[in-house]
């Protein structure tokens, strides 16, 4: 017969309550433990808690339970991919210290332990993370150097227009990197002129938030939000480049078409009104500055004074004939109101008619008679009606059409219904302040 000792029982008490934590004074405390903000919490197999402070401890000896062993291992996967994100090494290593507190005596424990000094290793190197990689400073630099090169050479190309040539310098110049705010700006530019408005947006965003207020990619993505059918979305960034880059001619341009193109229902929205306020109180300060040099607003453009005066004239003679157009279509809608009313007449005829043609029989059951001739006669008269109708219907489009000919005969429309991007060679540098001074392009 097997005789059980005194190891052999501290052994099978160990497996069935887990953890054993010795005490500097000598208590020895059998239960689940873990690590907490205070100490070592201990929960024994009654279901008690205690904290026991980290200097009461004088030795933590841990089971080989597999459940706790795969979930220490399932931690540690968590947290190596956690890790993946950041870029301080000091808050990486804290992490893994204190994962390693909390699984003591884990075979994840000791995996994370050589992870830690990798880690110190890479710290004692100085190393920084670069596009993923973790390297040193002097590749660091190298690579900007070459990543900004690329993106001068695209940006070359942008100018002469070969976009397809500029798209692969500019993707590698990304890959090698991924912060490098001319390259980002520029493969937006190239991607909104294709118009794949998602992607541009986002280059657009991020660009934005490596260089805030860069006042050309405030325009660009505002352009981009109003293609995307987003008008508050744009009209807040264009808020903001009127913000940034106060009376900058290029800006107040694109706000004033958008405004005037703006949905009914977008009008009356916040940011719209308060991009309506400061683009009325900026371009009256514009326009002041600018007349004494023989420049005037028209819609969305400026023109000289022999200009103004000739689009005026030629405005006041095409006024003239849309309003004789305009007299046309209200005398054909007239036509047509009177056309419907006498359809609306002859139908409430022949419904009464219809309701009239039922009699009793001698047995007093109801039976049909025929109806009369005028009722025929009114059949006729609202198909002829119908057809006179559809000819005066047609008549408001060709009336609208030869106005829509007429306003195009104006030399220089007011609005082209398009808000312009800022262009490649406005792109951000490496390194860019947080505010653009006020910028005035010659007219």
């Amino acid at each position: 017969m097997m005789r059980i000792t005194l190891a052999m029982v501290m052994v099978l008490c160990q497996m069935a309550w887990g953890d054993v934590v010795h005490l500097k004074d000598g208590r020895v405390l059998q239960g689940k433990v873990q690590r907490g903000p205070e100490g070592y919490i201990v929960t024994t197999e009654d279901g008690r808690t205690q904290t026991i402070p980290v200097d009461q401890v004088k030795l933590l000896e841990a089971t080989n339970d597999p459940a706790d062993a795969d979930r220490a291992m399932q931690g540690l996967l968590s947290l190596r991919r956690s890790v993946q994100s950041l870029d301080d090494i000091d808050l990486i290593l804290e992490r893994y210290r204190r994962f390693v507190d909390q699984n003591a005596n884990t075979p994840a424990a000791q995996e994370a332990q050589r992870d830690i000094e990798q880690w110190e290793q890479r710290k004692a190197q100085g190393l920084v993370k670069f596009a993923g990689r973790w390297v040193t400073p002097q590749v660091r630099e190298e690579s900007r150097l070459h990543s900004l090169d690329k993106a001068q050479q695209a940006l070359q190309l942008l100018k002469q227009g070969r976009m397809t040539e500029a798209d692969p310098l500019l993707r590698e110049a990304l890959e090698e990197d991924p912060q490098n705010v001319t390259a980002m700006y520029l493969r937006a530019y190239l991607l909104a002129e294709q118009d794949q408005l998602v992607m541009a947006k986002k280059l657009l965003e991020e660009t934005l938030s490596l260089v805030p207020d860069h006042v050309a990619t405030l325009n660009n993505l505002a352009v981009v939000l109003w293609r995307q059918k987003q008008p508050a979305a744009a009209m807040v960034r264009y808020d903001r480049a009127m913000m940034v880059s106060p009376r900058n001619k290029h800006i107040l341009n694109n706000v004033a078409e958008a405004l005037h193109a703006l949905p009914e229902d977008a009008q009356r929205g916040t940011a719209a009104q308060k991009a309506k306020q400061r683009f009325e109180s900026q371009d009256a300060q514009l326009q002041a500055e600018l007349e004494p040099t023989g420049w005037y607003r028209w819609g969305s453009t400026w023109v000289n004074r022999d200009q103004l005066n000739q689009l005026r004239e030629a405005e006041r003679q095409i006024q003239e004939k849309l309003d004789a157009l305009a007299e046309r279509f209200d005398q054909v809608q007239a036509t047509i109101r009177r056309i419907e009313g006498d359809l609306d007449g002859n139908a409430r005829s022949m419904r009464q008619i219809e309701a009239n043609s039922y009699i009793r029989d001698l047995d007093g059951n109801f039976i049909a008679v025929p109806y009369p001739p005028i009722y025929y006669d009114l059949q006729r008269d609202n198909a002829n009606l119908v057809r006179q109708r559809e000819a005066e219907v047609a008549k408001l489009q060709d009336l609208r059409q030869a106005a829509a000919q007429i306003r195009q005969q104006l030399p220089v429309p007011r609005y082209t219904g398009a808000q312009q991007p800022f262009g490649p060679q406005d792109a951000p540098l490496r390194a860019m302040p947080s505010t653009v001074p006020a910028s005035m392009p010659d007219p």
